[in-house]
């Protein structure tokens, strides 16, 4: 498998820059997923990584070997796209073998190369059937099958999963899971969906306006998000943000002791003109607490096991989304009184980046 890597990457269309300076690299084995709000350029630097696309400015590494300039064909690497782009007059069986017939590959290889991808995805059942006799899942099966057909250095996935339904996403993101495990595989996806980035990768990368926001570990940008873009980018329901002026900490009456007092913050936290909170992490009290903040309910997601709570807080009526156990009774209207987990907060500057504190991991 390889390892991948970009150098000061830029990509430009006419005037308009997608991708800024990007310095990002992926291990061998690694499964790294891009995500980030439409017209991030994830996609792109995808397809530029692929060679589908040719870079502005920089270098693509590919086992450490220039390939920036090289044809896609040359970079050892397989692409899965959004859309199945099966042949659809081939049967199952052809499409999965013909890239390797068009390069001239020895009967032998090219077969157990096939038995390999079918007994690994649970095609046997399907090979002599053609795509317009398949499920959108059984197709992606194939599509990614084919890619395991070349043995690549890496797969190359363009959110693989978003055509589906919400069963067949679950079933093939264990497949992917599965998959990357079994083939020790270095893989690159993106993905719009939040749930895929958590589940599946060994790092997440968050772009917005073709540059990298962070990188690090699901558990890593979900509990310690850079700045304020990162911390409501991921996280479904995202995280709430109340402004210190409008809001304060319970118990303190200003936004330097919301800071520096509740929640131990070091002396570059007096900037802090934000505070933020996922909606895990409330818990709903008795209104006769002198440290409640009270949340006007406006509505009720339930979602079987638990609810999210939408509602208004402070003078300003800032939104807040607060999840609650299901048998907590609660109506829309109704005011419910509520505590923060004060070792979870977060402090962002007028900038929007994140300050430390005597309670945060750098």
């Amino acid at each position: 498998m390889s390892t991948i890597e970009f150098k000061s990457l830029s990509k430009q269309f006419g005037a308009q820059a997608v991708l800024q300076d990007i310095n990002l690299r992926v291990e061998e084995g690694e499964l790294v997923v891009l995500v980030g709000p439409s017209g991030c350029g994830k996609t792109s630097l995808l397809r530029v990584l692929a060679g589908l696309e040719p870079a502005s400015a920089g270098q693509v590494l590919i086992n450490g070997r220039d390939m920036t300039d090289a044809l896609p064909s040359d970079r050892g690497l397989a692409m899965v796209f959004q859309s199945y782009a099966l042949y659809p007059h081939m049967t199952v069986q052809q499409n999965l073998s013909f890239g390797m017939r068009m390069r001239g590959t020895a009967p032998s290889d090219l077969q157990a190369r096939l038995n390999r991808a079918v007994e690994v995805l649970q095609l046997k059942d399907l090979l002599h059937r053609r795509p317009g006799e398949l499920s959108g899942g059984q197709c992606q099966r194939v599509a990614i099958g084919r890619a395991i057909v070349q043995e690549p250095g890496a797969f190359l996935l363009d959110e693989p999963l978003s055509n589906l339904d919400a069963e067949l996403r679950l079933h093939l993101r264990l497949e992917l899971i599965r998959l990357h495990r079994e083939l020790r595989a270095t893989m690159v996806c993106v993905t719009h969906d939040q749930v895929e980035a958590m589940t599946m990768a060994d790092r997440i990368v968050v772009l917005r306006d073709g540059r990298v926001e962070q990188v690090g570990t699901p558990q890593q940008i979900y509990q310690q998000p850079r700045n304020r873009f990162v911390a409501q980018f991921l996280g479904s329901p995202p995280m709430n943000l109340l402004a210190c002026n409008e809001v304060p900490l319970p118990g303190h009456q200003s936004r330097n002791a919301t800071a520096a007092g509740a929640v131990g913050a070091q002396a570059s936290a007096v900037s802090a003109t934000h505070w933020g909170l996922r909606p895990e992490h409330w818990r709903v009290v008795d209104s006769s607490l002198p440290d409640s903040i009270p949340m006007q309910v406006l509505h009720i997601e339930r979602l079987g096991g638990q609810n999210c709570l939408h509602g208004t807080v402070g003078p300003g009526q800032q939104p807040l989304c607060v999840q609650t156990d299901a048998l907590l009774p609660a109506e829309r209207g109704q005011i419910l009184h509520l505590q923060p987990q004060i070792e979870q907060i977060h402090l962002f500057d007028a900038q929007g980046q994140r300050l430390q504190s005597a309670t945060s991991k750098p």
